[in-house]
């Protein structure tokens, strides 16, 4: 999904959604925005290249999993009153990254909350997180 000037995926009451060995890149605005989804599993997925602002929005959402995809290459704005995170998660529960690569990012946090998302088996490396990994 080439999301020049847009977004990936923009999702809102979607159940139930299973992205395939699927690629989204070159994104503008964001990967993807999911509002009051549940049961969402992106499996062998790239996201790479997209820029700008919050990156991978989840909120009101259960049961959305990353497994085997890989996050590369991204990044937001940096500046120093920027507070843009590669997963800006709020309100939701059961957001899992499960034998996922996360490498060459430069966001200013790696995520908003430190308890939003459960990493298993993950390789985060090479990455600039401007102001530190999570921003509460």
């Amino acid at each position: 999904m080439y999301g020049s000037g847009m977004e990936g995926i923009t999702a809102s009451v979607v159940t139930n959604l299973k992205c395939n060995n699927s690629i989204i890149k070159s994104c503008t605005y964001s990967i993807m925005t999911l509002d009051n989804c549940n049961g969402f599993e992106f499996n062998n997925c790239k996201f790479t290249d997209n820029q700008e602002f919050d990156l991978v929005n989840i909120t009101n959402c259960i049961g959305v999993k990353f497994n085997n995809s890989e996050f590369s290459n991204n990044q937001t704005g940096t500046d120093e009153y920027s507070d843009y995170s590669l997963f800006n998660v709020s309100k939701s529960m059961s957001v899992e990254l499960k034998d996922c690569t996360i490498e060459n990012n430069s966001t200013v946090y790696f995520a908003n909350s430190s308890n939003s998302i459960t990493i298993t088996n993950t390789k985060i490396e090479n990455n600039a997180f401007e102001k530190g990994n999570f921003k509460q």
